[in-house]
């Protein structure tokens, strides 16, 4: 028999405009993948990164995996930037912005692109406007990987 580890796993919704109501008590590590791109201003962007900081206990962790404006969609005059050999592409209108609105498609690069794919609404934010969204809910400092 397998012996229990101490983890508990819970699940909340981090735009609530409640202060995550079913959250029991502070946890270790709050993890969100591709969560703060789906904030499209700044006051839900700061929204996701209160409730987060909120959730945690003293010294917890907010581990996220985020898509954010960097060089090369600056340096992008076309609308669009594409991985095929990681299946994916971003697109949007207009100059690149930070906080500008992107649809961010996953694709199947084995086969036809058109026969399997999924899109999705995204916003790009700057590193600067994650963290200082972040560093105004609370948080001490913030590391990129």
């Amino acid at each position: 028999t397998e012996q229990p580890k101490g983890i508990t796993y819970s699940v909340a919704d981090l735009s609530s405009p409640d202060p995550l109501p079913d959250l029991l008590q502070p946890v270790d590590t709050v993890v969100a993948q591709y969560l703060l791109p789906y904030a499209s201003t700044r006051v839900e962007l700061r929204k996701m990164c209160e409730s987060a900081a909120y959730a945690l206990s003293s010294g917890g962790k907010f581990v996220s995996i985020v898509s954010f404006m960097n060089d090369d969609i600056k340096a992008t005059s076309g609308g669009m930037i594409k991985s095929v050999p990681l299946g994916w592409s971003i697109t949007w209108d207009g100059a690149p912005k930070d906080g500008m609105s992107t649809e961010f498609t996953l694709f199947d690069n084995s086969i036809d692109e058109a026969k399997k794919r999924v899109s999705l609404p995204n916003t790009l934010w700057s590193k600067k406007s994650i963290e200082d969204a972040l560093i105004e809910s609370g948080f001490e400092s913030v590391k990129w990987v």
